[in-house]
């Protein structure tokens, strides 16, 4: 039995010694593959540190044309096309060869880049030229930061995997370890024989102990040394790590921070959205997203960019939140003030009076959205054709932003153009689109019409645009409609043309689908315009457009664009008895104009 004994010790420590050497070459080629890792991150950071500086100096130079401020994009310039190759071979060499697409992608974004802005701004010598092509750069750069981002998240979770693995092993080893000091207790014999290996494999435990401490010690350097304010929650979702870069930029310590600490250095009026979306995120496990303003330590507000990713184990649970912050305020500051002088010029653009006599009155109003962001190409005109015919168009151009404006101004430049030699409101609307379609400048809805104040007659014209309203002097309401497309979509359209009359007291509203999409819903907004032009008084027809604006967004501004445009024919006209009651309103009478 004792003889048993003994045999059975000896099979099991010959069992647990080969486990340990196939265990030992294991750690070593993970040991080998986190360096591998950890070098390809670092020339990850690099790449992005380079970008970021190249266009750091190109908008220095566009916003003051000093040249000295260029420094940044030299050396960053000179360093880039090197660094690309040596993260390259390093994802290789990590056994990440999966990532090299993301780093062609993030070259040509560089040469975009380079082509498109830095390259432009560099030849011009005019700073609102070189504004424009800054207004490319965040569209690229924003693109260049999601791919760098995927590839930052990817080697994270590789280093990530092999640490728990490094760290699984050395539990492992230890338990071996154990088991082979006891075994070797009951058999002295067997100790002896493999005494020397057992404390060979005890000092590589050590110095793979003291390797993990020194991974542990470099991805605590790489999280303090990453651009951007890191955070970890819990599965909860409470914050339970952030890096110092948060100390330093908020002010708080680490009492303060953590749990739900970090919502008092929110702004107010973000907190409660921000908070939110969190819970939201933490409950659904999609990834969380958002921009809010950030209290500095000196009261300042910044904007950052919030994002996290929940981390998961191999059931799928979440085991922990990895989030960042990105300051992002230089770039909104950017954006609004290229807004703003959309704004400014889209306003610019617009007629500072309107013709009115005694047979015909006009009155339009124009409000920019409440976001900057949204801030469009929204439009109305009149202007007289003679002593009685008046032409009036009213549009809204796709998108929003600076192009958007200037795409306006250029439309509705061609309207009065075209109007000066073609009364016709359907030949102008596709003489317009193929005016679009030439120069590829987007879609536009539109409307426009020509009024004679004298006769009542009414010609009108519409491409895809929200019909204008008929409100009669008896106070009925009726859509004046026009089928045809939007303009700028298709090269030939068919725009169909109208013929109406405005009996005396009659009026025409004609708008955007601001003023409607400001209920959050197209038809709700819809019913609750044909409510207010029900209820106006006879003292809001003094200036009905500015009393619809009024009724529907009070004194703030909308989400989108408004422009509202009202024809009215007041019942004291040259040529009509005082009180006079509208006759019925003419069967409309629809033509059809063919481009070719």
């Amino acid at each position: 039995m004792p003889l048993l004994a003994v045999l059975l010790a000896v099979v099991i420590i010959v069992v647990l010694a080969v486990g340990t050497i196939l265990s030992d070459h294991a750690t070593d080629l993970a040991v080998a593959r986190y360096e591998a890792l950890h070098k390809a991150d670092t020339a990850n950071l690099r790449v992005l540190q380079e970008q970021i500086d190249e266009e750091t100096g190109i908008r220095g130079y566009a916003s003051s044309g000093d040249r000295v401020l260029l420094a940044p994009y030299t050396a960053a310039h000179a360093e880039l096309a090197g660094d690309f190759a040596q993260l390259r071979e390093a994802l290789i060499q990590a056994g990440m060869s999966s990532l090299l697409p993301r780093v062609d992608e993030m070259a040509s974004l560089n040469r975009i880049w380079e082509a498109n802005v830095a390259a432009p701004t560099l030849r011009s010598s005019d700073v609102r030229a070189t504004a424009q092509f800054q207004i490319g750069s965040k569209t690229i750069l924003d693109r260049f930061r999601v791919v760098d981002g995927g590839m930052q998240q990817a080697l994270l979770a590789q280093l990530r995997s092999v640490f728990r693995m490094l760290t699984a092993r050395i539990r492992t080893t230890i338990v071996t370890s154990a088991w082979l000091i006891a075994l070797a207790s009951v058999i002295v014999a067997v100790v002896a024989v493999i005494g020397s290996r057992t404390r060979v494999r005890l000092e590589k435990e050590i110095r793979h102990k003291e390797v993990l401490e020194s991974v542990a010690a470099q991805l605590r350097t790489l999280i303090e040394a990453i651009p951007e304010i890191v955070w970890f929650g819990d599965e909860p979702g409470r914050a339970a790590y952030f890096n110092q870069r948060w100390y330093d930029y908020t002010g708080q310590d680490e009492a303060t921070a953590l749990n739900d600490g970090w919502l008092v250095a929110l702004h107010p009026e973000d907190a409660v959205k921000a908070f939110a979306l969190w819970k939201e995120s933490v409950r659904t496990g999609k990834p969380y997203e958002i921009e809010y303003r950030l209290r500095g330590a000196d009261g300042e507000y910044h904007w950052f960019s919030g994002r996290a990713l929940a981390e998961r184990d191999a059931e799928g649970e979440i085991v922990r939140w990895l989030g960042t912050c990105t300051d992002v305020d230089a770039t909104h500051q950017h954006l609004e003030a290229l807004q703003r002088v959309a704004d400014a010029f889209a306003q610019a653009q617009l007629p500072q009076s309107l013709p009115s006599n005694t047979l015909v009155h006009f009155d339009a109003t124009y409000v920019p959205a409440e976001d900057l962001a949204q801030v469009g190409g929204d439009w109305y005109d009149v202007f007289s054709l003679d002593a009685d015919r008046f032409f009036f168009s009213l549009g809204d151009v796709t998108g929003h932003g600076l192009q958007a404006a200037l795409t306006m101004s250029r439309v509705r430049q061609a309207f009065v153009a075209f109007a000066s030699v073609a009364n016709e409101p359907a030949a102008i609307l596709e003489r317009a689109n193929r005016v679009l379609r030439m120069h590829d400048e987007g879609m536009v809805t539109a409307l426009c019409g020509v009024f004679n104040a004298r006769t009542g007659d009414l010609t009108y014209a519409s491409a895809g645009h929200p019909p204008a309203i008929l409100l009669g002097a008896n106070g009925s309401l009726r859509e004046v409609t026009s089928s045809a497309p939007p303009l700028g979509v298709l090269d030939g359209i068919e725009v169909e043309q109208v013929h109406e009359h405005l009996g005396v007291g009659d009026r025409l509203i004609c708008y955007t689908d601001g003023i409607v999409e400001n209920e959050h819903d197209y038809v709700r907004g819809e019913m609750r315009l044909r409510t207010v032009l029900g209820q106006l008084t006879p003292f809001e027809f003094a200036r009905p457009a500015r009393s619809i604006r009024e009724r529907i967004l009070g004194g703030r501004r909308g989400r989108d664009d408004v422009a509202l445009l009202v024809l009215s024919r007041p019942r004291q006209g040259v040529g009509s008895a005082p009180n006079e009651p509208p006759g019925p309103a003419a069967e409309s009478k629809r033509l059809r104009f063919t481009t070719h």
